[in-house]
């Protein structure tokens, strides 16, 4: 009898020990540290929110990489990229359409503002040469320019053929003003 009672006691022992050891686990390890894998590889990355809903991607693709930011409708509206033109930052409007952008290029630095149908029409360019404003019209003509490049600084004007009409020069202290026929001649000059 003593026997059995042992048997039980040591029985109830190693089960009160298993069950509180795997309870134990749930409860505490559930909630324990693990270490992060050294790393994790993939060719995109979805950011999702509570309902499940595309709110960000980061990804790679033939055209570059890419980090974007969805509004709640799934639309792309902002993204930072890296393509074989250099890194960018763009923002989309509502209909997807890229609105503004700025780029570092080969040779310095673009800020570009676009109209509704995602054509620029403004573009503030820096490079080693110079700084310059240039002006679009809806068919991607350009139309007007002001520009710095060392000590001298400009203001073009374009006719819808993008010819030069109008011209103003400052060169250190000397200044000139030119207008200009279709053709480009010169219809007026000072000095």
């Amino acid at each position: 009898m003593i026997r059995l009672r042992q048997v039980g006691v040591a029985t109830l022992i190693v089960i009160g020990s298993g069950a509180g050891g795997l309870f134990g686990t749930l409860l505490i390890g559930h909630n324990a540290v693990q270490a992060a894998p050294a790393a994790l590889e993939a060719q995109q990355f979805r950011l999702v929110d509570d309902a499940g809903n595309l709110r960000g991607l980061f990804g790679y693709s033939d055209r570059g990489t890419a980090l974007s930011i969805l509004d709640p409708d799934g639309k792309v509206r902002a993204q930072l990229a890296l393509s074989d033109l250099g890194p960018g930052i763009h923002l989309y409007d509502e209909s997807e359409k890229i609105r503004g952008s700025f780029r570092v290029l080969d040779q310095g630095a673009g800020l570009f503002l676009c109209d509704e149908t995602g054509e620029p029409r403004g573009e503030f360019q820096w490079t080693e040469n110079g700084t310059a404003l240039l002006f679009f019209d809806k068919e991607r003509r350009k139309r007007g320019e002001f520009s710095l490049a060392g000590d001298g600084l400009g203001m073009i004007f374009r006719d819808k053929n993008e010819q030069i009409r109008g011209k103003f020069q400052m060169i250190g202290d000397d200044a000139s003003l030119r207008f200009y026929d279709a053709q480009g001649e010169v219809l007026l000059a000072s000095p």
